[in-house]
């Protein structure tokens, strides 16, 4: 007997759903064993009618005196019909679902389009009643007893909770475009081929974002990669545009603010970490002005499998006082300040990273502690905040850092030292001013100087161990503040009196760093006093002073084998040429919990590499989706995502 559709008329064919895949059309199919149940599958369309159950005869219950039948003398209790509670035989009102907030009746929603779904709600009790819409083309068996209630509404890709239309109202656009839980089939061979070179075109442009999606068919893998890849940029152009400088990140703690509010599964969020010293002076001193909370914000997201250990991650927040050139259209609309280490890409990576965790929570053991640092570049805001108690019950700690001196696809993590110790000093020398005909009666500050800085230079060559890595560099000179005298080189026919000289040491271990300090003081007063000159010398510990940053073996060890399932393992680099002079107060975290910090490379392949701190500097932005994917990979899913 031939059967038509009942929409489009078209004639229906037989379909019976095998355990080899799940059965796309009955939602109760377990993928275990055969479902037996059969249906006809409209030829033009995606309707379907069910016919019946399998060859497979069910088990009938034996009678018992419960099951037996009742003599018809005997009145059976009349059940409610129509829009009555089966309960509580109260009238049941008309209630239907909008993407504003996320039904709490239907688990299935999700809040990217109306539900379609229509319920009817006892006004008494909570008792509900599902109804399905005639015009829904694959309706999902819904049982009450399994509803979970969502209690706050969960981030989507409209971003836009005030653009709610209706369905009555949606446009054909709309309706053609499904949730990302309905897969795309494409009907004809035409379809199929440009589906696949479509997806084949973004694998190729990004191959990294792959790691977020494992779990998803090719249609929902292409929408997630497009609006993950997209979302990245967004957050990163949208704070490199808007820079601030460090503790004065308000803007930047907003915008991390309303985003993690919008994930549904971050919990405990915190803002107001990192408040800034009464004697600090700003990143640019005379236009600061003490904040009154820090703009360091915390969150957690927690696992579903059970306890475990709690795993921070860090992304600092904050820009530079220099004067971007660049000529991008996301360039610093804040003049003088701008995002030139790639401060802006770290927060765009975590907050990602965040969604895709928190949207797996259910394959999450232990928890994931999200820490976005203020102040990373002047003042050492890492050192508040672990003052104020930010890593309690936290067991181990990840810091990831876009750079530059790596092309895209390659990682770099030291199994030991890995940044340095960051020391400022300045050291004043006072002579004697006078006219320049007459040095016989001065003391030349200027002269004393210059001895002083070739006598520092022999700390590295002869009283540091030679298999140890130290700097000691002078790289400024000026007349001390406040001077009488004239300063260095300003007028030709007088001699320098008093002179101040800038200078950065680094080294590897602590106790290196102590020492290059106490050689540093040795050497400028010393050298001074021989010269008839006398020298101070004072380390800046309130903007500077970080101690180095040092791996924790395991940890190292962990991030690298996690690394080696994004990027190719020969990309990964551990050796001594990742190490690098510059300095990190991540360091701090480091002295209390295990950790590590890594490296993700960021200049594309051919392309120029563009230093740190350089008023042109700018990266590839394909990094942060392999820093994002690293950052999914940490968190220790039991799975990949889904």
């Amino acid at each position: 007997m031939e059967v038509t559709c009942t929409e489009c008329k078209d004639r229906m064919v037989k379909h019976k759903c095998s355990n080899q895949y799940k059965c796309k059309i009955d939602s109760q199919c377990t993928n275990k064993y055969p479902c037996k149940q059969f249906y006809l599958e409209c030829a033009g369309c995606s309707a379907t009618q069910r016919i019946g159950q399998g060859t497979k005869k069910e088990r009938t219950p034996k009678k018992t005196s419960e099951t037996m039948r009742i003599p018809n003398s005997v009145q059976r209790p009349v059940e409610p019909e129509g829009n009555f509670c089966l309960e509580c035989k109260a009238r049941m009102n008309r209630h239907k679902c909008s993407n504003q907030y996320k039904c709490k009746i239907d688990s299935q929603c999700t809040n990217k389009y109306p539900c379609k779904q229509f319920y009817l709600e006892c006004t008494e009790c909570s008792a509900t009643r599902r109804i399905v819409e005639k015009t829904n083309p694959r309706p999902q068996i819904q049982q009450l007893s399994k509803i979970k209630t969502i209690p706050r509404q969960t981030y989507t890709e409209d971003h836009d909770a005030d653009s709610v239309t209706s369905n009555s109202t949606r446009t054909t656009d709309e309706k053609n475009e499904e949730t990302l839980s309905t897969p795309y089939r494409p009907k004809s061979y035409r379809e199929k081929r440009k589906f696949k070179n479509e997806n084949l075109a973004f694998a190729d442009k990004n191959p990294y974002i792959s790691h977020l999606l494992a779990h998803y068919n090719q249609a929902e893998r292409m929408k997630k990669g497009i609006y993950y890849a997209g979302r990245l940029r967004e957050i990163r152009r949208k704070l490199h545009m808007n820079p601030e400088l460090s503790f004065c990140e308000h803007d930047t703690s907003e915008l991390i603010l309303e985003t993690l509010k919008q994930i549904d599964g971050i919990t405990e969020i915190r803002k107001g970490w990192g408040r800034p010293p009464k004697d600090f002076k700003g990143a640019v001193p005379g236009i600061y002005k003490r904040p009154v909370n820090g703009a360091g914000i915390t969150a957690v997201i927690k696992g579903e499998l059970g306890e475990g250990e709690c795993i921070a991650f860090r992304a600092d927040m904050d820009a530079l006082p220099i004067l971007e050139t660049s000529k991008e259209e996301y360039r610093s609309e804040n003049t003088g300040v701008m995002h030139a280490c790639g401060h802006d890409g770290h927060v765009a990576m975590l907050l990602v990273a965040a969604e895709v965790i928190a949207n797996n929570r259910s394959k999450l053991r232990g928890s994931i502690k999200l820490i976005f640092q203020p102040a990373e570049e002047f003042g050492g805001g890492a050192k508040y905040l672990v003052k104020e108690s930010v890593l309690k019950n936290v067991n181990k700690i990840f810091g990831i850092h876009l750079w530059t001196p790596l092309n895209v696809g390659h990682i770099g993590v030291s199994h030991g030292e890995m940044m340095a110790s960051p020391d400022k000093f300045t050291i004043s020398i006072k002579g004697k001013g006078g006219h320049g005909a007459a040095p016989h009666k001065t003391v030349d500050a200027l002269l004393v100087a210059s001895y002083v800085n070739i006598a520092l230079q022999s700390i590295v060559s002869r009283r540091t161990d030679p298999m140890q890595e130290v700097v000691v560099s002078v790289c400024k000179m000026e007349n001390e503040e406040g001077s009488n005298t004239c300063g260095c080189g300003h007028t030709f026919n007088v001699i320098c009196g008093e002179v101040v000289m800038h200078g950065t040491s680094r080294a590897f271990t602590p106790d290196m760093q102590k020492k290059l300090r106490q050689e540093i003081q040795c050497v400028a007063t010393n050298t001074a006093k021989a010269h008839g000159a006398s020298a101070t010398v004072e380390f800046d510990d309130l903007n500077y002073g970080y101690p180095p940053t040092v791996n924790t073996k395991n940890e190292a060890v962990y991030v690298e084998l996690m690394a080696a399932e994004i990027v190719n393992p020969q990309n990964i680099h551990t050796g001594r040429d990742i190490m690098t002079m510059g300095g990190e107060d991540f360091s701090y975290y480091l002295e209390q919990v295990p950790g590590c910090m890594i490296f993700v490379g960021a200049t594309g392949e051919g392309k120029e590499e563009l230093p740190h701190h350089h008023p042109s500097f700018d990266f590839d932005e394909t990094a942060l989706e392999v820093g994002a994917a690293l950052w999914v990979k940490l968190a220790g899913l039991d799975n990949e995502p889904t």
